[in-house]
């Protein structure tokens, strides 16, 4: 917020820039008219002023924080030996060492322990199962698969053409997933693409 403040008042201080024409009408208002010279803004300094709010604005609000805390902890602790002239040219920099040298590296610490997302149980399609319980007649069994480097345990049920052509299921075989239901906990398996 201090950034923006500082950079709208520095635009419009450059926007007042101008130069002064000859003109035979009255003054600006607030001006003496005295039938010469008027003020001529220029709007050179519009697009700087929106690039750089612009800019601001994709920093985070950790960001802009972290520089408010350092460039304020820098005026105090150094305002007492530092001559005033030096002062902001000081907190500038305070506030980069501690946005860059203590806060970034803080939190790529902490974000280090967080954990990958979970692929679902969406993402065992197409993906080997190994059956831990022989198919019953109905050509259901367990299967037990790895997801997100755990193993898990489904309820599966075998292809339908295949359980009536009779294709049997033992512990150990190894299966595809066809489909699943992570409401359900189930799954479709087939043992023919094996």
């Amino acid at each position: 917020m201090t950034a923006l403040g500082f950079l709208h008042g520095g635009g419009a201080r450059g926007g007042h820039h101008g130069s002064i024409g000859h003109s035979h009408g009255g003054g600006v208002k607030g001006l003496p008219s005295h039938g010469h010279g008027h003020l001529q803004s220029t709007h050179s300094h519009g697009a700087v002023r929106h690039f750089s709010a612009k800019s601001l604005l994709t920093l985070s609000p950790l960001d802009l924080f972290s520089f408010a805390i350092g460039a304020g902890a820098a005026g105090l602790l150094l305002a007492p030996v530092v001559p005033a002239a030096w002062l902001p040219f000081c907190a500038i920099l305070g506030a980069l060492v501690f946005n860059l040298g203590m806060v970034k590296p803080l939190m790529g610490f902490l974000l280090g322990f967080a954990s990958n997302p979970s692929e679902g149980a969406e993402a065992l399609v197409s993906r080997p199962a190994e059956a831990i319980t022989k198919f019953d007649e109905q050509g259901r069994g367990l299967v037990r698969l790895t997801l997100d480097g755990q193993h898990v345990q489904l309820l599966a049920t075998l292809e339908s053409d295949e359980t009536t052509k009779g294709v049997t299921v033992s512990k150990g075989d190894e299966l595809i997933v066809l489909e699943v239901d992570p409401h359900r906990n189930v799954c479709r398996v087939t043992r023919e693409l094996t």
